[in-house]
C-alpha cells in the first residue's frame, strides 16, 4: 500500500510527475477518435447494460439446465466482465493489453461452453449463447480500433468449435454449420469499423486543418493591428517636427533628436518601449542626454512595438523607470541580451541589471 503513496518522481523540465507506463497507457487525449465517434458517452454503458441482461438471459432462461451449471456460470460472469474492458474510458485504438485480455475471455468462455455440449444430434440453439456474447465482444473490438485482434480471437473461436465438433462427431461440419455465421457477421462489422475509423479520421484532419487557418488568420489580423499601431506611434512622435516643416517653419534641433531617437526605440528596442519608459526616456533626452535602447531577443512578430503580451516586461520597464528616475549621466544604455539579461549603462559603466526571464 505505501508504494500506492509515494511521492511521484518528476520529469526535471516543468516539475510535473513523471508519466508512469499505467498513466500513459489510460491517458485519452483531447485530439482522440473516441471522443467524436462518441465512445466516452453515458450511452456506451447503457449498451454494456442492455448486453449483459440480453445475454444472462439467453444463458439461465433459454439456456437449459445445463447452463446453469457453476462452471458455465463462471463463463457468463466472465463474458459480462469482460464488457467494461471495450466499454471502459481508454485511448484509440484501445490499448493491446485490453486487447489481448478480451481475446483471452473469449477463449475461456468457448472452450467452457462448448465443450460441456450435452448432445450432438442436432444444432444447439440458445445453448450455445457464448457465440453471441464472444461476437458482441469482438464487434466493440472493431468498433474500438483493434480488427486485427478481434480476427485472431474470432479465428480461435471457431478453431475450437470444429476440433470440438470432430471429437464428438468425427467432422468439423457440424460445429461450423452453426457458428460459420459469426465470421460473416464480424465480417460486415470489420467494414463499417474500418470505414468508420476513416471518416472519423478525415473529419479530425478537417478540423485540425480549420483550426490551424483560423489560427493563422487571427495572428495575421494582429500583426496588421500591430503595424497599424507602429505607424500611428511614429505619426504621433513625428508629427510636431513635421507640422513645423509643413507651416515653413523650422523644428527646433533637439526635438527632432528627441523624436528620432523615440522613433528608434520602437525598432531597436520594441520590447521595452512601453509608454511609461518611453515618456521617460524622453525626459532624459530633452535633458541632452544620449540614450540608446536596444533588444537582442527574437520578438513575436504578431505584436506592434511595446505590445508583447508580457507582464514580465512589463515589470522590467517600469524596472529601468525607476533605475534611471534622477539620473545624472551624459550617455545611457538599455540593453536586453539574448538570454534575457537587461542591463543599464551610464557613462560605460554598469549601473543596474536583472533578468526578464
Amino acid at each position: 500500500m505505501s508504494r500506492w503513496w509515494r511521492q511521484p518522481a518528476t520529469d526535471g523540465k516543468h516539475g510535473a510527475p513523471e508519466p508512469t507506463a499505467a498513466s500513459r497507457w489510460w491517458r485519452v487525449g483531447a485530439d482522440d477518435l473516441g471522443h467524436p465517434l462518441g465512445f466516452f458517452g453515458r450511452g456506451v454503458w447503457g449498451l454494456y447494460g442492455l448486453f449483459a441482461v440480453v445475454i444472462a438471459y439467453q444463458a439461465l432462461v433459454l439456456g437449459g439446465p445445463a447452463e446453469r451449471q457453476p462452471l458455465t456460470v463462471f463463463a457468463l460472469a466472465l463474458a459480462v466482465s469482460a464488457g467494461p474492458l471495450v466499454t471502459m474510458r481508454a485511448p484509440t485504438p484501445l490499448p493491446r493489453r485490453l486487447a489481448w485480455t478480451v481475446v483471452g475471455v473469449v477463449v475461456v468462455v468457448t472452450v467452457i461452453v462448448t465443450w460441456t455440449q450435452p448432445f450432438h444430434d442436432r444444432p444447439p440453439v440458445y445453448t450455445a449463447w457464448e457465440l453471441g456474447a464472444d461476437n458482441a465482444l469482438l464487434f466493440c473490438l472493431t468498433i474500438r480500433g483493434r480488427t486485427g485482434i478481434a480476427w485472431v480471437a474470432e479465428g480461435l473461436s471457431l478453431a475450437l468449435i470444429a476440433l470440438w465438433s470432430t471429437l464428438v462427431t468425427g467432422s468439423p461440419l457440424y460445429g461450423i454449420g452453426f457458428s460459420w455465421t459469426q465470421a460473416t457477421t464480424l465480417l460486415a462489422c470489420s467494414v463499417f469499423a474500418v470505414g468508420l475509423h476513416r471518416t472519423a479520421r478525415a473529419i479530425a484532419a478537417y478540423r485540425e486543418s480549420a483550426r490551424i487557418r483560423a489560427d493563422q488568420e487571427a495572428r495575421a489580423a494582429v500583426a496588421a493591428e500591430g503595424a497599424v499601431a507602429a505607424l500611428d506611434a511614429i505619426r504621433r512622435l513625428a508629427l510636431k517636427p513635421l507640422r513645423a516643416i509643413a507651416s515653413g517653419g523650422r523644428p527646433a534641433p533637439l526635438e527632432v533628436r528627441v523624436a528620432e531617437a523615440a522613433i528608434r526605440d520602437l525598432l531597436r528596442g520594441r520590447s521595452l518601449a512601453r509608454p511609461p519608459l518611453v515618456d521617460a526616456l524622453r525626459d532624459l533626452r530633452l535633458r541632452g542626454v544620449d540614450v540608446s535602447l536596444l533588444d537582442d531577443t527574437v520578438p513575436s512578430n504578431d505584436a506592434a512595438p511595446g505590445e508583447d503580451a508580457s507582464p514580465t516586461l512589463d515589470a522590467a520597464a517600469a524596472w529601468v523607470v525607476h533605475a534611471i528616475d534622477g539620473l545624472e549621466a551624459t550617455e545611457v544604455t538599455i540593453r536586453i541580451a539574448h538570454g534575457g539579461r537587461l542591463t543599464i549603462a551610464a557613462d560605460g559603466e554598469l549601473l543596474a541589471e536583472r533578468s526578464v526571464r
